[in-house]
């Protein structure tokens, strides 16, 4: 069993990082640079995977990348996004950039880590938002949202998005509020054994179908013989 834990912005200082597997994917490339050099000094480069990319939904996803005086609300939201709560704010660049989907990040984590530690049996992934459209990151884990077991969700670095649309999001994947954490989600045993029941109920169906459709396709030939 693996405890990973993927961390979306990076934070001030590679202290701050937790303990064990770490990924960490910040938009800033030198921001990345410099994380990845301090980890370097410190000792601790092999746990943690640092990739300089903004998460996007589907790979090469075209995006713009708005960074502001204050460089804790660079992300996909325009400076009308935050007037109200910053009206100092300056928008200083856009950038157009190509997205990779969170999916693609573990892939390349999955590689390295197979290369240097070996096959793991069980993935247990906590996920951190800190950075960028929560939405986004959620939507690209693709495969890999089954071994999802906690999300957080940091604002508002991440724009001040609307957390019931987080939430909508997660209860739909077998995910519930965790106790006294405020944006913190994890997941619901009982709501998945719903959903993996729901899905098996569908893949019956569809056999059903297929057989069916298949003894149509047969009876028809021997009327035609």
């Amino acid at each position: 069993m693996t405890n990973l834990t993927v961390v979306v912005g990076a934070p001030a200082m590679a202290a701050a990082l937790p303990a064990g597997q770490v990924v960490v994917v910040e938009a800033e490339i030198e921001r990345a640079r410099a994380l990845k050099q301090e980890l370097q000094e410190l000792g601790a480069v092999d746990r943690v995977l640092i990739v300089a990319e903004v998460l996007t939904i589907d790979k090469c996803q075209s995006v713009l990348w708005y960074r502001f005086n204050d460089s804790r609300l660079n992300g996909p939201w325009p400076l009308e996004h935050w007037q109200n709560q910053y009206p100092n704010l300056v928008l200083q660049q856009i950038d157009e950039r190509i997205g990779r989907s969170l999916a693609e990040v573990l892939h390349i984590w999955q590689q390295q880590g197979s290369a240097q530690f070996g096959p793991c049996e069980k993935l247990l992934i906590t996920l951190v938002l800190r950075q960028g459209d929560a939405i986004a990151a959620l939507a690209g884990c693709g495969a890999w949202l089954k071994d999802l077991q906690s999300m957080q969700l940091d604002r508002p670095c991440t724009g001040f998005c609307d957390q019931d649309d987080v939430t909508s999001w997660l209860n739909q994947r077998g995910f519930c509020p965790a106790e006294g954490h405020g944006a913190h989600w994890k997941r619901d045993p009982m709501a998945m054994l719903h959903l993996e029941l729901e899905e098996s109920r569908e893949k019956i169906m569809q056999m059903e179908e297929q057989l069916s459709s298949h003894a149509v396709r047969l009876l028809l030939a021997q009327v035609k013989r």
